[in-house]
């Protein structure tokens, strides 16, 4: 009996140890948000993540940075005061393709480089060609006007013409 009860108590102090664990780490989250590059995307980061989700992954030793987006895995160890940067490149990745997946693909994502020490581009190559597709999502150019033909020709006309006009 006396067993039984020591392991129950065992239980129930590594629960309370889960929880303020992981209510110390969501807060924390919040309040580096700001040092994410995008507080707003950060958060709706944060917000797609309950706090029986990171509970149950503190609870079972399991990793529980794998539930959260790239934002906050950025910030996860933070310790500066520093806001995190991330080029073109980066931000091309996070809103073209990263964003347009679906959340299963999303969390796949997420555990490749909450495991691995990816970046997002290099664990958005495991799912996708990346280059192919921000060469067609990333919007092109308006190409310039070009003059064809006799046009080069009618406008060397007209600047003669007013440049006369003007002697």
């Amino acid at each position: 009996m006396s067993t039984i009860l020591a392991l129950i108590s065992a239980v129930l102090t590594w629960a309370m140890i889960c929880i303020c664990s992981t209510e110390i780490k969501r807060s924390r989250l919040i309040d580096l948000s700001g040092y994410s590059g995008d507080c707003i995307l950060a958060l709706q980061e944060w917000d797609c993540v309950s706090g029986y989700q990171h509970f149950w992954y503190v609870f079972f030793f399991r990793n529980p940075k794998r539930l959260y987006g790239p934002l906050l895995q950025g910030i996860w160890n933070h310790s500066s005061n520093n806001v995190n940067l991330y080029d073109e490149r980066w931000w091309d990745c996070y809103h073209y393709i990263y964003l347009k997946f679906t959340p299963a693909t999303q969390q796949q994502i997420n555990r490749m480089m909450a495991t691995k020490p990816y970046r997002l581009e290099t664990a958005l190559h495991e799912v996708c060609d990346v280059d192919y597709i921000l060469e067609h999502c990333k919007a092109k150019p308006e190409p310039e006007f070009f003059m064809m033909d006799g046009a080069e020709e009618y406008e060397e006309i007209i600047s003669i013409q007013e440049a006369m006009e003007d002697l």
